[in-house]
């Protein structure tokens, strides 16, 4: 329409070059002349607020003159089946805080894990924030497809961005076009279950189509070789070493290191065993490692994934250790020395290259965990690696987390507290009793600023601990301190705690 092409040149010229009042068609005039009286155009600031005004009119009748879009597509069928039976009011009502309270969310995956066990549905109006939930959070997408049930499924299907969040675990091998017309996090799954029926099928399944596979793709499925890893799949992953995806072959050297035959293995061991000498010491003379590392890189290295350039602030010669050592399970050097986890990591005190050898095993128990290296890794080096407490199995963890409370001194209360962070399980009664009994402890003492400020982890703890001791924490732990953060936390360990109890209840009682 003419009089927004005028509207338009107006506002770039400015409106004091306006000469004459703006003309419209139809109905529109009649409203375009109470701002233009006796046809012309006013002066002063009357000028732009007329032509502010026109604006903001043609606006609102353009908008209110156009016509919705006509549908000329085909309707999805209607979706037909039966549904599972509803969550109870008291489930639902717990959903619907989980959704709107931030406090509560962190432990929303805990909820839903225990949900999809008591075989019911979510109301079909949480079925969208559900959906938006799985598309921030990739880990608890399982929990919801099986909870949005059949509707959800299907009104995720209709949705582009939703379709690809659903990751269905029931019966997923019978349906191919999962497989080949999937969401990656779909293929992935996919793949998955069928290493774990037929692993061999599985890598002939992937190797059908790698070479079409973009580089992220590649490499998530590849890390789906870690079920049921086995020799059959040597030949693949030795391929994967000359990928052009610097990801990918990183990935293929961990799995080829987990398997102790493979030509990778023991190329990476023959070499290490030249570079590293172990001498056992007698009455007076103590066991002793000696590093020797060759002047120049090889290029032959590079098939092994070993690079020659290190990253800035790291020397060439640690980076070749490092990178060949990380690809060992720790435990060949347990074998190969016959020395307990303890006393081989005892060879590194004071050794000029025990920062290099620290840091490449603590990244091979990463890639090939082991309980007893972990524990022992953590003792004399660093409690607060929460990488390695995930490498040590719940019983375990509690066990040395037990002993450091234990033992600690008062002075060393806060940051004992501290580490219980990184053991992310449901913790036992007996465990969670202790932990109830040491924060009462570290609330009575005197503490320090920084102690005071180390309390931020205090609320987190709620997540892991036994909902049984709700009580015993209502009991012990005093709603009041005199330091307001130390206040907050307690209010937030028992608020979390109670829910948790209220929640599982109102599960178990569908």
């Amino acid at each position: 329409m003419q009089i927004w092409q005028d509207l338009i040149k107006y506002s770039l010229i400015g409106s004091e070059r306006q000469t004459a009042p703006l003309s419209a068609d139809g109905d529109l005039q009649a409203y375009i002349n109470q701002l233009y009286p006796n046809n012309t155009v006013p002066t002063g600031e009357a000028r732009e607020q007329a032509l502010l005004s026109a604006a903001a009119l043609v606006t609102q009748y353009r908008l209110a003159g156009q016509q919705a879009a006509t549908f000329s597509g085909t309707l999805p069928t209607a979706d037909e089946a039966e549904p599972l039976p509803l969550l109870s009011p008291l489930c639902i009502s717990h959903l619907q805080r989980f959704l709107n309270d931030s406090e509560l969310k962190a432990i929303l995956p805990e909820w839903l894990a225990l949900a999809t066990t008591v075989k019911r549905r979510v109301p079909f109006a949480l079925i969208p924030p559900l959906l938006e939930l799985a598309a921030q959070n990739r880990s608890v997408r399982p929990a919801i497809t099986a909870l949005i049930d059949k509707r959800g499924q299907w009104l995720a299907a209709q949705h582009s961005d939703w379709q690809k969040l659903l990751v269905q675990t029931d019966a997923i091998l019978d349906d191919v076009s999962i497989w080949e017309e999937g969401s990656p996090a779909q293929r992935e799954e996919y793949l998955r279950q069928y290493r774990q029926q037929d692993a061999t099928k599985a890598c002939e399944l992937l190797q059908a189509v790698w070479k079409q596979e973009p580089a992220a793709t590649r490499q998530s499925l590849l890390s789906v070789f870690s079920v049921n890893l086995s020799s059959e799949d040597e030949a693949f992953l030795t391929a994967c070493l000359e990928d052009r995806s610097k990801g990918v072959r990183q990935l293929a050297a961990t799995l080829l290191g987990s398997l102790p035959d493979s030509a990778f293995s023991q190329r990476q061991k023959q070499r290490l065993n030249t570079w590293l000498r172990f001498e056992k010491g007698g009455l007076l003379k103590k066991n002793k490692l000696i590093v020797e590392l060759p002047e120049t890189w090889d290029k032959s290295w590079l098939i092994d994934g070993i690079e020659e350039k290190p990253p800035q602030g790291k020397g060439e010669k640690a980076w070749w250790l490092e990178q060949a050592l990380s690809t060992v399970p720790p435990a060949y050097w347990s074998e190969q020395w016959q020395l307990s986890p303890d006393d081989s990591l005892a060879l590194l005190a004071k050794h000029e290259w025990r920062k290099t050898i620290q840091d490449a095993w603590k990244q091979a128990l990463q890639n090939y965990p082991d309980a007893a290296w972990a524990e022992t890794f953590l003792v004399r080096f660093d409690i607060n690696q929460v990488e390695l407490w995930r490498v040590i199995p719940p019983a375990q963890a509690e066990r040395l987390a037990s002993q450091l409370l234990t033992t600690a001194e008062e002075k060393t209360h806060s940051t004992v507290l501290s580490i219980l962070i990184h053991i992310q399980h449901a913790w036992s009664v007996e465990f969670s009793q202790q932990v109830i009994n040491a924060i009462h402890r570290y609330t009575q003492q005197k503490l320090t600023p920084s102690e005071v400020y180390a309390c931020y982890y205090l609320g987190e703890l709620a997540r892991y601990l036994d909902p049984e001791c709700c009580d015993l924490l209502a009991k012990n732990i005093p709603s009041e301190h005199q330091y307001d953060q130390i206040t907050r936390a307690l209010n937030k360990i028992q608020y979390t705690l109670s829910f948790r109890r209220d929640m599982s209840n109102a599960l178990a009682n569908q």
